[in-house]
């Protein structure tokens, strides 16, 4: 077991491990990365306090991934991890696709700043 984990995972697993013996269905294979449900709510937690921010401005909103992010964990808590596991397969895309829209919007911001300094030399 790693040793990372906390007293409360292990129920949560077992809970789920639980429902899915009792309807017939065999557990999902273990993958050498196991998750509870503490890292959906870390995981939440740390998307409420991304800032994707320009000149002190915030200009790619992430709050919504946090609310999905919840919405996957309640799914993994009931025992439905292929949906979870969908769930954060969109949100990681959906993330990725919001820091890079930051990061375009950051090189836009640059290269005007370039192109006012050439205008404006001091």
């Amino acid at each position: 077991m790693d040793e990372t984990q906390t007293d409360e995972s292990i129920p949560e697993k077992t809970q789920a491990h639980t429902r899915s013996a009792a309807r017939g269905e065999e557990p999902p294979p273990l993958t050498g990365m196991e998750i509870n449900l503490g890292d959906f709510t870390r995981t939440q937690g740390l998307m409420k306090s991304v800032r994707l921010t320009l000149n002190n401005q915030i200009v790619v909103q992430v709050e919504e991934l946090a609310s999905g992010v919840s919405d996957a964990g309640r799914k993994f808590k009931m025992g439905n991890v292929e949906e979870a596991n969908q769930d954060v397969g969109r949100l990681y895309a959906a993330f990725g696709q919001r820091t890079n829209q930051w990061e375009s919007q950051a090189r836009g911001l640059v290269e005007k700043m370039k192109m006012q300094a050439a205008k404006n030399p001091k």
